[in-house]
């Protein structure tokens, strides 16, 4: 089994997962310029937002939490194979990069998920790691394919 805690995220994440607890505000540099990929990442953000809202008004029931976080899991996972999908369609270069990215990215939150199970780690910890990560993915790598796919 991998070994889990602080060591076991990549610093630049842990670091940027525990500056707030505030929900993601979907703003208008966080799009790519594809409007299908624009429109899931709002979805993301508003699952992740939906279990944050739920933290803070403490009106969750038991097991909903666990509930919409593998829905939030489940999406993410499509969203990366219709990314990689259209990535392969156009024979993005950098498409060995992105698929690196999204694998590392899974591996974590089921690490981080199985530290919530065993109650070692907050939900509150989980989100923002999938917050900040998914906010430096999407200005970095995924305008980058943007840029590459506008071009063609």
């Amino acid at each position: 089994m991998p070994k889990l805690g602080r060591d076991s995220i990549p610093k630049k994440y842990f670091k940027l997962a525990t500056l707030s607890n505030d929900p993601i505000v979907w703003e208008a540099k966080f799009n790519v310029g594809i409007a299908e990929i624009d429109r899931q990442h709002q979805d993301i953000v508003k699952l992740a937002n939906e279990i944050q809202d739920s933290l803070a008004t403490k009106t969750r029931k038991s097991g909903f939490v666990l509930e919409i976080m593998e829905k939030l899991e489940q999406y993410i996972v499509e969203h990366f194979a219709y990314e990689e999908g259209l990535m392969g369609n156009t024979r993005y270069p950098g498409l060995g990069a992105q698929k690196k990215e999204h694998a590392g990215f899974m591996k974590y939150v089921k690490e981080l998920q199985e530290q919530y199970k065993n109650s070692i780690i907050d939900i509150r910890q989980i989100l923002r790691f999938i917050s900040s990560w998914f906010i430096d993915h999407i200005q970095g790598s995924d305008k980058r394919f943007a840029e590459w796919k506008s071009k063609l």
